[in-house]
């Protein structure tokens, strides 16, 4: 059978499993699961939200409802639940892969809600050896760009921090082109004699 039905075989069998046990933790978050895999997002926020009520000492719930509530862009939610996945257990460890992405989505939600600091520390905890790591430090030129934006005062100090963000982010194998030329964080950038020769690295 095709993805689609092979998701709706297993959320059949989540919801007789659920009819026979109510608490059974297990079905409730395989059934968020499914759905996801459906495509259907606020119906996964509904199974997740049932299955921490029923276990709200577990990271790992929470942690996997922050990524759905980050792809909802609910930033607020997103970011509590992160948080308290570290606070009940800190050593909690999603592959870093998948870790590495919640930061840089959790960092990216920060930037749209303008909370800068929050936003460099997301993308700081990105591990340089992580392949995830470029666009990390991409954005992290991203935040030093709109932070020069906002304060004259330390306007070329932080311009010089986003210079050196976007280069070694194209030293570590970043090679988004269009973002780089279009992406609207770094229109205060595109003056500066530095800009040309940093973009033309990206058409070599």
């Amino acid at each position: 059978r095709d993805a689609q039905g092979k998701d709706a075989d297993a959320i059949a069998d989540f919801d007789e499993a659920i009819r026979r046990h109510d608490d059974l933790v297990a079905a409730w978050s395989g059934r968020a699961l499914a759905r996801l895999h459906q495509g259907n997002v606020d119906a996964a926020l509904v199974e997740l939200d049932e299955a921490i009520d029923r276990w709200p000492g577990s990271a790992a719930l929470h942690a996997a409802r922050s990524a759905v509530r980050a792809k909802k862009e609910d930033a607020d939610g997103a970011i509590e639940d992160a948080k308290e996945a570290e606070r009940i257990d800190a050593s909690f460890a999603l592959p870093s892969a998948a870790m590495a992405s919640l930061r840089i989505e959790l960092g990216v939600l920060r930037v749209r809600r303008r909370d800068l600091d929050g936003a460099r520390r997301d993308f700081e905890s990105v591990p340089e050896t992580d392949e995830q790591a470029p666009l990390a430090r991409y954005n992290l030129g991203c935040v030093h760009a709109l932070r020069a934006a906002a304060d004259p005062g330390r306007e070329a100090e932080e311009k010089d921090l986003a210079f050196q963000d976007l280069s070694r982010a194209i030293d570590m194998g970043f090679r988004d082109a269009e973002l780089l030329t279009n992406d609207a964080d770094l229109a205060g950038l595109r003056r500066d004699p530095r800009w040309a020769p940093l973009a033309a690295r990206l058409r070599k």
